[in-house]
């Protein structure tokens, strides 16, 4: 029986395309409508072919996330319905776009508990900003953006996957974004930038690095937005730190 695509489905729609691999609870907190309902409109998308699904196994079961088409074309081809994920994909770029995702519903939901105002949330396929310094062009590409509590957050999620020498390249660039006077283009304040950590060990040592390069080159004191925690402590903690 043919079933009309209402404007509340578009609007569905649109937040998958723009945060891919989201589950229905994840993505209900950005709705204000009831889960099954919820459930009811997605499988309408689904049928229509608008949206593809992916079938994760952990140890509670199965986990779906959500994709459009476009979104496809960025977490793998050809997304349908898997009961395993192919090894390099499932490494390396699933992972990463789950976490960055944890990151985020969990401010969603301390700002739902919380009265605060969570919005603007841009995940990491759309952050890029292009900016020059002292003759040289930058590209910053955070791990994902959100006005949070009226702060601006930009993500940067470490996996232990990355070199010291390159988390040190990223201080440099936001370093210069701040700088150049570029991020007044776009923000009055500049954004928060939060660093998250697997452990509480490589938070420590990232930091202090960090805080001894930040003197070494001579940054302004301004240079004070750089923010390292390890993940089990930042969101078992969201008081202290948010």
């Amino acid at each position: 029986m043919y079933t009309e695509i209402k404007e509340k489905d578009i609007q569905i729609l649109s937040f998958i395309d723009q945060h891919p691999c989201l589950s229905v609870k994840d993505i209900n907190l950005f709705f204000d409508i009831k889960l099954s309902t919820l459930r009811k409109r997605i499988n309408l998308l689904y049928e229509y072919k608008l949206i593809s699904f992916l079938r994760v196994s952990n140890r509670r079961g199965f986990r779906y996330y959500f994709s459009t088409k476009k979104g496809n074309k960025i977490i793998g081809n050809n997304l349908k319905t898997f009961s395993y994920i192919q090894d390099t994909y499932k490494q390396f770029f699933l992972p990463h776009i789950l976490e960055s995702n944890i990151f985020f519903i969990n401010l969603k939901q301390y700002a739902l508990r919380n009265n605060y105002i969570f919005s603007d949330w841009v995940s990491d396929i759309n952050t890029a900003k292009y900016f020059k310094y002292e003759g040289k062009a930058y590209k910053i590409i955070p791990d994902g953006f959100c006005i949070f509590n009226k702060n601006n957050i930009y993500l940067e999620l470490d996996r232990s996957t990355e070199t010291f020498f390159k988390i040190l390249n990223k201080i440099d660039v936001y370093s210069n974004f701040y700088l150049s006077m570029e991020y007044k283009k776009y923000f009055d304040v500049f954004p928060k930038v939060i660093f998250i950590f697997p452990d509480i060990q490589r938070s420590e040592f990232i930091k202090n690095k960090v805080e001894s390069y930040i003197e070494l080159k001579k940054y302004k004191e301004e240079l004070n937005f750089f923010n390292f925690y390890d993940k089990s402590n930042f969101y078992n903690n969201l008081d202290k730190y948010l």
